[in-house]
């Protein structure tokens, strides 16, 4: 896939893929949208209640959620995260290399390169990342069943990727979710709302990012 980097309207970096006609983050801010959906209305929202938190991530890209998860979780000293982390389409060391020059977080851009590393899992103390470069259906397959707190979704958009949306994927991520766990996601579709509703998930709109006028947030009771 075609990239090319993108500095968008809070300075933060992302990425816009030629072939799908679509960018990694919003434009009006990468930054932004990251910190509101996934860290402010997701991470923030269970890690206090658990002194070991599973997060799984659908669509690792620049690494952003997972470079913010880390700087979140040093707030919390008590605290173990395992992160899994699905990327069927990893980014090259050019491309990689070139987003670290327009991080937001200079003291981070060490932190920026192990996450990328293919040897890396400990990425600092108490926060473990392993990562599945491959298709999502074969990665879920490999995650134990109810054993994750918190999704990250963050696939291109379904106008990009409507693969990415089916109903089976949110089943098998029902499936792997813990009672009380939690899916954040930047879409607020109403079909993809009325399949999480079939599946069971109890879903709430909320605020969207960059004045966006929704995001999803799905609790498995």
């Amino acid at each position: 896939m075609k990239t090319k980097i993108i500095l968008t309207k809070d300075n933060s970096p992302t990425l816009f893929n030629e072939t799908l006609n679509a960018s990694y983050h919003s434009i009006n801010g990468a930054l932004q949208e990251s910190m509101h959906i996934f860290i402010n209305n997701g991470l923030l929202n269970i890690i206090s209640k658990y002194s070991e938190l599973n997060i799984l991530e659908v669509g690792m890209g620049t690494g952003l959620n997972v470079l913010l998860s880390i700087i979140e979780s040093q707030k919390f000293f008590d605290k173990k995260i395992n992160y899994l982390a699905i990327e069927k389409c990893p980014l090259s060391n050019s491309i990689l290399t070139e987003v670290s020059n327009y991080l937001p977080f200079k003291d981070f851009k060490n932190i920026f390169y192990q996450i990328h590393s293919n040897n890396k899992e400990e990425i600092i103390e108490n926060f473990r990342l392993i990562k599945f470069y491959e298709d999502v259906h074969q990665a879920l397959n490999k995650i134990e069943d109810e054993s994750t707190h918190l999704v990250y979704y963050d696939a291109f958009a379904p106008s990009s990727q409507p693969e990415m949306w089916n109903k089976e994927i949110f089943e098998k991520l029902f499936m792997k979710m813990k009672s009380d766990g939690i899916l954040v996601t930047f879409c607020a579709k109403g079909e993809f709302k009325r399949n999480l509703k079939s599946i069971g998930f109890v879903v709430e709109s909320l605020p969207g990012a960059n004045g966006k006028r929704e995001m999803t947030r799905a609790i498995k009771p």
